[in-house]
């Protein structure tokens, strides 16, 4: 939890709990949006969206992560250009870990086929066109005719958080 998620998102956390008996482990930076804007003298996000992703989600995961060996992602190849290569098991460098994306040659149709026929609860902002969920102040919802992740960090040349890139 960077402290940004949208109500929506931590009422699905709670909904997955309820429904499936399982117990998902909430991280969070050190310090909360308030202090880390204090600290910063404002918002990160609104000029360095890369640094704020660093610092309140990566850095989180990383320091998760620790003593496991692999970690797993929902991502898919028909997302973007930058997941187009992305394989199902592989090595995650920035981590240290093995990656694995089961659902990453599954297409969009596909996962939403699956939800709806298993009645599979998600976030509720998909029904207002959030295509792709992140934190509130970078996540907008996509107009008709635009790529699935063109509602994240509108305004900046940023695609992704860093979770799945190689650098």
């Amino acid at each position: 939890d960077t402290g940004y998620q949208f109500p929506e998102t931590l009422q699905l956390r709670e909904e997955v709990k309820r429904r499936y008996g399982i117990e998902v482990e909430l991280k969070r930076p050190a310090t909360n949006v308030q202090q880390y804007e204090q600290i910063n003298q404002g918002p990160v996000y609104t000029h360095d969206p890369n640094r704020c992703c660093a610092e309140r989600k990566i850095g989180v995961l990383k320091e998760a992560a620790r003593g496991y060996l692999a970690w797993a992602s929902a991502i898919r190849r028909d997302q973007s250009q930058d997941r187009a290569k992305a394989p199902i098991v592989g090595w995650d460098k920035k981590f240290g870990l093995v990656k694995v994306s089961p659902l990453a040659n599954w297409t969009k149709q596909q996962v939403w086929g699956l939800i709806s026929k298993e009645n599979i609860p998600y976030n509720p902002l998909h029904d207002q066109c959030y295509t792709s969920i992140g934190c509130w102040p970078c996540t907008r919802s996509v107009l008709p005719g635009e790529d699935e992740r063109a509602g994240r960090w509108s305004g900046f040349a940023k695609t992704e958080c860093g979770l799945h890139t190689s650098d």
